[in-house]
This record gives C-alpha cells, sequence and structure tokens, in this order.
C-alpha cells in the first residue's frame, strides 16, 4: 500500500508542529532573558538619589565626577547644570552622541 495524499498532509502537518512548537520554546527563552535584563536595570535605577530623574530608561548616575552637575568646566569658566551621559558611563548604551540633561527648573 503506498502513500496517499492524506498521509503526506499529515507529516506536513507534523513537521510543521515540530518547528512552531521549538519555535515558541526559544521565544520564551528570550522572554525570560530579557526580564532577567530588565530587573538587573532596575536594580541599577534603585541607585539614583531620590529627586534626580534620568533620562535614560535604566540609566544610572554617570561614574565619572566630571559628568555629573556642578562638575568645573573651565572652557566655559563656569560649572556644569545638569548630567553629561556618555557611552558606557551611564550603565545602559547611549547612540546619540553627547547626552547633555539640564536638572528640573534650570533656565538656558
Amino acid at each position: 500500500m503506498g502513500w496517499k495524499p492524506g498521509h503526506y498532509l499529515l507529516l506536513a502537518l507534523g513537521l510543521y508542529a515540530l518547528v512552531a512548537t521549538l519555535a515558541f520554546i526559544s521565544r520564551g527563552r528570550q522572554v525570560a532573558a530579557l526580564r532577567q535584563e530588565v530587573a538587573v536595570y532596575r536594580a541599577k535605577a534603585q541607585w539614583v538619589p531620590e529627586g534626580y530623574l534620568l533620562p535614560l530608561p535604566g540609566a544610572c548616575l554617570p561614574r565619572r565626577p566630571e559628568n555629573l552637575p556642578g562638575a568645573p568646566r573651565p572652557y566655559r569658566k563656569g560649572v556644569s547644570a545638569g548630567f553629561v551621559f556618555r557611552n558606557g558611563d551611564a550603565c545602559v548604551p547611549w547612540c546619540g552622541g553627547w547626552g547633555w540633561w539640564p536638572p528640573r527648573g534650570a533656565r538656558w
């Protein structure tokens, strides 16, 4: 007895079910990894002093003192009015070049 069209359809449906199941399993792993990453960023966000609002989700205060508010700026003959975010210094990737964020209530 040979293969009938229904057998081919059943085989194709079984293969499709296997591929779809594997795709859902891998997607679940990706979601779990993203949830862990979000938890890490939330933990880092807890280190922000109260009253400060950082513009980048998951960002922490810059590590270098010259990027914090009140840092001296000799070339301006004054001090910095806000945070300066540079890539690698804010706990999150920064692709926008120089990021400057003034404190609340600052006048331009």
